[in-house]
């Protein structure tokens, strides 16, 4: 296994020294560095996601309210809001 491209290397014949181990960690470190971009940048869309979808519903529950929408409507909002409770299940919450 490759743990994110650390162990890239040929094995040596000699013993692991400090600056093998310098060089390994300062490889992690940057590693660790790019995942914690990556995982900023999705969190980022997630957050813009839920909203845009949060806003949609508020929409369409609004109209529903003032009876403006049909009947079709009214399922694709039941529809959007089962769609929306399947993602939030992808992580469950943490207990109180």
């Amino acid at each position: 296994m490759n743990l994110l491209g650390l162990f890239n290397r040929k094995p040596k014949s000699q013993p692991v020294t400090t600056k093998d181990l310098r060089e390994m960690e300062q490889r992690m470190s940057t590693k660790l560095s790019e995942l914690a971009g990556a995982l900023t940048t999705v969190n980022e869309q997630i957050e813009k996601a839920a909203k845009e979808i949060t806003d949609a519903i508020k929409k369409l529950e609004d109209q529903l309210a003032n009876g403006e929408i049909s009947e079709a409507a009214e399922e694709a909002l039941a529809a959007l809001k089962t769609k929306v409770q399947k993602l939030d299940d992808l992580n469950p919450d943490v207990p109180a």
